[in-house]
C-alpha cells in the first residue's frame, strides 16, 4: 500500500512487487483473450441462428403464398363444378391434399421458429455475460497497469 521506497526503487521487495504485478497482468491479458475468442465463438452462434431464423421465415413465407395459390384455386374449381362435376370433384380433391400438405408445412415453420427464438435469446445472454466478464476483466488489468506505474 505505501509509496515507492527512497533511492528510485532499487530495493528487492519492490522489484518483486513489480515483478508479481507483472505476472498479474500478462494472466489478466492471456484471461481477456480467452474472453474474446469465446465472446466470438458466441457472436458466431447468435448470426447462424439468426440466419436460420431467416431462413425458416422465409420457409413460412413461401408456404403461406402456396396455401393463398391453392385456395384461390379451389375457389375457381368450386365454380367449375357446374360444368363439369365429376372433373372438378378429383381436381379439388388434389387441391385439398396440397393445402393439407401446405398447412403441415406452415405448422412446423411455426414450430421452428418458436425453437430458434428460444435459442437466439439464450445465444444472447450468453454473449451480454460474456461480455460483463469481459469489461471486468479489461478493468482489472487496468488497475494493475496503474499499480505497476
Amino acid at each position: 500500500g505505501g509509496g515507492r521506497p527512497p533511492g528510485g526503487g532499487g530495493d528487492a521487495g519492490h522489484a518483486a512487487t513489480v515483478r508479481e504485478l507483472r505476472a498479474k497482468i500478462e494472466h489478466l491479458e492471456q484471461h481477456n483473450e480467452h474472453l474474446v475468442r469465446g465472446l466470438l465463438t458466441k457472436a458466431d452462434a447468435v448470426e447462424a441462428v439468426q440466419e436460420e431464423n431467416r431462413r425458416v421465415r422465409e420457409e413460412r413465407d413461401e408456404a403461406i403464398e402456396m396455401f393463398e395459390a391453392l385456395m384461390e384455386r379451389a375457389r375457381a374449381l368450386e365454380m367449375a363444378m357446374e360444368e363439369d362435376r365429376s372433373a372438378a370433384e378429383a381436381a379439388i380433391r388434389d387441391a385439398e391434399e396440397e393445402a393439407d400438405a401446405a398447412r403441415a408445412q406452415l405448422g412446423r415453420a411455426a414450430q421452428r421458429i418458436g425453437e430458434y427464438g428460444d435459442a437466439e435469446a439464450e445465444a444472447e445472454d450468453l454473449l451480454v455475460d460474456r461480455l460483463r466478464r469481459a469489461e471486468a476483466a479489461e478493468e482489472g488489468e487496468r488497475e494493475a497497469r496503474e499499480a505497476c506505474g
